[in-house]
């Protein structure tokens, strides 16, 4: 299923604008197609695996985290990504053009708001978050750059619940960094849970594209929304 269109915000000024011929990130729903059982990645071009159930692996520097159950951010890469099992978790994915290469070039975080929303790990997360954005805009195109926040959950029953707090916070938080970054409000591009259930994300760098696993989902939690409505928008769940 794919999304149609997007939905504006109550003031058009801050969204992302992007090039021509640079494409806002699109999103489908379901599994992506099946590769051929024969195809064989070349050393080096596998799809980057952001497995947060297993944890950082100690020998693998490119990946900011602060440790297992905390958060994990990719590298800046040109290759596809997985992540998944987002249970309570967020995401933010961000794709630009690569300013010598012209190759897209992406990354993606996983953050338990458990932690990152806490005092122990709100200030080493945002600065490795702030980070990588930073070094994406340094390495693109200008206006070739979109982030997007994903996943999460929220207790539809109850707006006063514990997920359905720290999903607000969450939200607002890693709104406020892509501000402080890029100067643009993001799009949440795929809202959050609405009952049990993970979301997996995969996403094909080159062709500014995810396939968003969300089984079991209301409608309205595949919907995309402005991040600066999330107040209006949180009164239909």
């Amino acid at each position: 299923m794919q999304m149609e269109g997007r939905p504006q915000p109550k003031s058009q000024f801050e969204m992302v604008h992007l090039l021509e011929g640079i494409k806002p990130i699109e999103v489908q729903f379901g599994e992506p197609p099946e590769e051929d059982e024969e195809t064989e990645y070349k050393e080096n071009e596998e799809p980057v695996w952001i497995d947060f159930e297993a944890g950082p692996d100690p020998e693998d520097d490119t990946v900011r985290h602060d440790g297992p159950n905390t958060y994990l951010i990719s590298p800046i890469t040109e290759r596809d990504m997985f992540s998944d099992k987002n249970i309570d978790c967020t995401a933010v994915l961000g794709i630009g053009r690569d300013d010598e290469s012209g190759k897209a070039i992406s990354f993606i975080s996983h953050q338990n708001p458990a932690y990152f929303l806490s005092e122990q790990g709100k200030e080493k997360f945002m600065n490795d978050l702030v980070h990588t954005m930073q070094e994406l805009k340094d390495q693109s195109t200008p206006h070739t750059i979109e982030v997007v926040i994903l996943g999460g959950k929220y207790d539809s029953k109850n707006a006063s619940a514990k997920n359905s707090t720290e999903y607000k916070e969450s939200v607002t938080m890693l709104r406020e960094l892509i501000r402080k970054v890029f100067g643009y409000d993001p799009l949440v591009l795929v809202g959050p849970k609405l009952s049990e259930g993970g979301t997996d994300i995969h996403v094909m760098t080159q062709e500014r594209k995810i396939w968003v696993v969300q089984d079991g989902q209301p409608a309205l939690s595949m919907s995309s929304y402005p991040a600066q409505n999330l107040e209006e928008v949180s009164k239909m769940w």
